[in-house]
């Protein structure tokens, strides 16, 4: 009988402490993650396909392991700092600072790892080695003095660390340039009240002072470590870094502070035995790379330090079935109970019920699981669940995944929850023309509507100026483009070639490719909760019986 409360699991990896470990499905990315000859650093992914979880894994299944909270940091300080905000406003490039405060912390919690630095007094033998180091190699005396100026604080917590380096950045800022204390304690607005000659001498000593500090402080410390101590395979040290999505920095900072990580992943592969594992939304490295480019800015040379999160659909079923074992033996312990077991069998013009479940998914555990457990919560008490239940979990279900894709997607697109409406009570299977006349003219109106930017809010506003010439087709491409991105569409160029979809290739619509997409393709997660008009073709419920066989 289907327990009252009956779940496999939590859809947060961090909630998921029953589950998650018992349940662990590895795709092939933990050794890839743990390789520490692998470039592949950045654990990259959509919302909910199993980063964090991955990341945990890690973390339980190896020593040596360093867990880094961006929480921890001191980045509200910084923020506040009004002598950071008026260099900044003014346009000093602070890049360099943002990688020697990544440098700087990931640097002491590697030494506090190595020599076991947790203490105020451990600090005597590692600056006893420090000193037998400088006598046999002098050159390397700035890394030396570097070393051995913080490492009497190694003990002390990250925020703690990470301030005090921030206030002397200040103190290197404010002696390097003349600028008055009251324009300074005014932060953003006194750079704002700069004449364009004191703003262009102010850019050129800024960028000098960053860069002196760097040079001098921080150029040889890499270097030095992977010398004396980083330079055997024997000892494996693997830095984990999550939870970046969150809010722990104001956008336009937390921007920054993710391009310097990535910037300083790549440098810490000079340390043998060291890696440097983040995880990170789909959506928010494009959010940083779009609101960080410079000029010169090169996206590929970043792919190789990728390790893209993908699921199969039998990943997705061994998942699954694991958990549900997982979940009889926790009730009644009994862990030979699967997934046909109590849900309805297999019969001839019916479809195979998960299969079913994991087509009206994006390919993630999360959808699985959220799927899972409301055809659980609609079975309670029962021997096993229903078609009736499967279909009415289908309602919710994908009423709560539509939101939930708006969601990921809102601060790349703030216009998702007026474009996705485009969809509504369209056929499952539609050619480009179905979109045209009132359906776009509609959107593009809600959507010139909207504060922000992005490319449909930039195209409806051009779309209904008069001024401009720009067509419902263009609006169209754009819509197209954003709902294909986000999963919930796909398209097809060719009759003989499958449906191509952004969740299994990690690709985009490009402008030409969404005017010669043959037809476009409502995703089954979204079709009850957008009221899609099922094609015949595409109908696998149509021999599905409301009963409770």
């Amino acid at each position: 009988m289907i327990a009252k409360n009956a779940s496999i699991g939590a859809v947060d990896a961090y909630e998921d402490v029953e589950y998650r470990a018992q349940c662990f499905v590895d795709a092939g990315w933990l050794a890839d993650a743990t390789d520490t000859d692998s470039r592949r650093s950045i654990v990259l992914g959509r919302t909910g396909v199993g980063k964090s979880a991955l990341l945990l894994e890690v973390a339980e299944r190896n020593e040596g392991v360093i867990e880094i909270d961006p929480g921890e940091f001191s980045f509200r300080y910084l923020e506040n700092s009004t002598v950071i905000q008026f260099f900044q406003s003014a346009g000093v490039n602070l890049d360099f600072f943002y990688r020697l405060l990544w440098r700087h912390v990931l640097v002491v919690e590697l030494l506090r790892k190595r020599f076991r630095l947790n203490h105020e007094n451990d600090s005597a033998g590692f600056l006893d080695q420090l000193n037998q180091w400088v006598k046999f190699n002098p050159g390397r005396k700035a890394a030396m003095d570097y070393l051995r100026k913080w490492g009497e604080k190694f003990w002390e917590t990250t925020e703690v660390r990470a301030r005090e380096l921030t206030t002397k950045f200040e103190d290197e800022l404010k002696a390097g340039i003349q600028v008055g204390p009251e324009f300074l304690s005014m932060g953003a607005e006194g750079a704002g009240r700069l004449g364009r000659e004191e703003r262009e001498e102010i850019i050129t000593r800024g960028n000098a002072v960053v860069n002196a500090i760097q040079v001098r402080e921080l150029r040889d410390v890499i270097s030095l470590l992977a010398e004396k101590v980083f330079n055997s395979d024997r000892a494996k040290y693997l830095i984990v870094i999550d939870k970046l999505d969150e809010g722990w920095a104001r956008d336009e900072t937390r921007y920054r502070l993710i391009k310097a990580l990535i910037d300083e992943i790549r440098s810490f592969r000079a340390l043998r035995g060291v890696k440097i594992l983040a995880a990170l939304r789909q959506d928010l490295l494009l959010e940083v790379f779009d609101n960080t480019r410079e000029s010169g800015f090169q996206e590929e040379k970043y792919q190789d330090y990728l390790l893209h999160l993908r699921w199969s659909i039998e990943d997705l079923e061994m998942l699954i079935q694991k958990r549900i074992g997982e979940m009889y033996r926790r009730k009644y312990d009994s862990g030979a109970v699967r997934f046909e077991d109590i849900f309805p069998s297999v019969k001839r013009g019916r479809p195979e019920p998960m299969r079913y479940i994991l087509q009206r998914t994006l390919k993630r555990p999360r959808d699985a699981i959220a799927f899972v457990n409301e055809c659980l919560k609609l079975a309670e008490s029962r021997e096993r669940v229903s078609w009736k239940a499967i279909r009415a979990a289908e309602n919710h279900y994908s009423k709560t995944r539509i939101k939930a894709v708006c969601d990921e997607w809102r601060a790349h697109y703030p216009s998702i929850d007026e474009v996705v409406e485009i969809l509504r009570d369209l056929p499952s299977r539609v050619g480009r023309n179905d979109f045209l006349g009132p359906r776009i003219d509609r959107i593009a109106v809600k959507v010139s509507q909207l504060s922000g930017s992005d490319p449909c809010i930039d195209v409806a506003k051009q779309m209904l100026d008069p001024n401009a010439k720009v067509s419902e087709r263009t609006m169209l491409d754009e819509v197209l483009r954003v709902l294909y991105k986000a999963g919930l569409i796909g398209a097809r160029f060719a009759k003989n070639e499958p449906i191509s979809w952004a969740f299994s290739h990690e690709d985009e619509l490009g402008k030409g490719d969404a005017r010669r997409a043959i037809s476009i393709h409502v995703h089954k997660m979204a079709w009850r909760g957008m009221g899609t008009r099922i094609h015949v073709e595409d109908d696998d419920a149509a021999a599905i019986e409301d009963d409770d066989q």
